[in-house]
């Protein structure tokens, strides 16, 4: 056989006198130790052809010049696939250690992104993306980190994000807005943390939000309205840090809110505008807020219960305009209020003295305004 009469040639390690390029050179990461053979005598063969001036009939002729090239020839071709193999060996247990990094923005044209990619350094924009559906994000289903935002909005053939299963963080926003086919948020299972913002808007068909499950760190505004089936935050039960504001707005459906283990809130925190809200529980971990306390516009609020921990807001208190909340007795534990306190346009048998009478310091005016009058 060709291949035994080739590899029988002594090896003898010389200077190639033409070299051999591997560009087209195969890879051999992935071949058999027959495949290799076959590759050597293929690739010999067509390089004497070349540079060797032979004939197939004269490959193994006893001539000098000929038996040199060969010899030659022979070991390029044996070296070459010996350093491919080993460059693509190192190349894996580099990514396999330390990651396959992109550097660059990816936009709508998601080719642009080479499969294996474990962490993209700078933004990727899904805004308004006429072809990309689910099947499109599997290229993104690699990737553990993005540095900059995610921002995936506007894209009507969206039903699921599975595509970003390996995904644990992105650092400075992740939007995810406007579709009305959205279903479900399920690929988002190993995400754990964001330095920025997390921002949910108008998702008309989803349900559930169980996709966050794993979330634990939002870094700056929490944000979430317009999720109009949704009953619940219970997908996010691992959250306990958010560094500034906290709003969940006009979410139709939305009876309870169901945090567990939340206990920071950065700045602010607002709940208003929503039809079903029956409670705020989820937020007795929360004692001190750095900016305002809004609660209003919640048609079937009936307790604060669960704010019974709150001893500290570093600006205004407003609750106002909600018709059923009847109990405001757990801001008992309020001591401290920078700015001023409004509470007014509730059920008229909400009673508020004991929030008065333990109101250690309120804001330079001192205002504490039940009857909705001008302080």
């Amino acid at each position: 056989m060709l291949w035994l009469q080739l590899a029988a040639l002594p090896l003898v390690l010389v200077t190639a006198i033409s070299p051999i390029t591997t560009t087209s050179m195969p890879s051999t990461s992935a071949l058999t130790t027959s495949e290799t053979l076959t590759t050597i005598v293929t690739t010999t063969v067509d390089y004497m052809n070349q540079n060797c001036a032979c004939t197939n009939a004269s490959l193994f002729s006893d001539n000098e010049r000929i038996a040199a090239c060969r010899k030659d020839l022979l070991v390029d071709v044996i070296d070459t696939i010996i350093n491919n193999t080993f460059e693509d060996r190192l190349v894996q247990l580099e990514r396999a250690a330390f990651g396959y990094f992109y550097y660059g923005d990816v936009d709508c044209d998601v080719s642009v992104l080479p499969e294996g990619i474990t962490h993209i350094v700078g933004n990727v924009n899904l805004e308004s993306c006429t072809s990309l559906d689910t099947a499109n994000l599997t290229i993104f289903s690699t990737v553990r980190n993005i540095s900059g935002e995610l921002s995936i909005k506007g894209n009507d053939a969206l039903t699921t994000m599975d595509g970003f299963n390996e995904l644990t963080a992105v650092g400075t926003y992740l939007q995810i807005t406007d579709h009305d086919a959205l279903a479900d948020l399920d690929g988002f299972g190993n995400f754990t943390r964001t330095e920025g913002k997390l921002y949910l808007k108008a998702l008309g068909a989803l349900t559930n939000i169980d996709g966050f499950s794993s979330l634990t760190h939002v870094g700056d505004d929490f944000y979430i309205k317009d999720l109009d089936l949704l009953t619940d935050f219970s997908g996010f039960a691992e959250l306990a840090y958010i560094g500034a504001k906290f709003e969940i707005n006009s979410n139709d459906l939305l009876t309870t809110l169901g945090f567990t283990k939340l206990n920071h809130i950065g700045k602010s925190m607002t709940i208003q505008n929503h039809d079903e809200l029956l409670n705020v529980d989820g937020l007795d971990g929360i004692t001190t807020l750095g900016s305002d306390l809004t609660i209003k516009g919640n048609e079937k609020l009936a307790n604060i219960n669960d704010l019974g921990e709150l001893s500290e807001v570093y600006g205004n208190v407003e609750i106002k305009s909600n018709p059923e909340l009847t109990d405001a007795s757990s801001l008992s534990a309020l001591n401290t209020v920078e700015d001023d306190v409004l509470i007014c346009g509730n059920s008229g048998s909400l009673d508020t003295t004991s929030l008065g009478s333990t109101l250690a310091t309120v804001g330079s005016s001192r205002c504490i305004e039940i009857s909705c009058s001008s302080c």
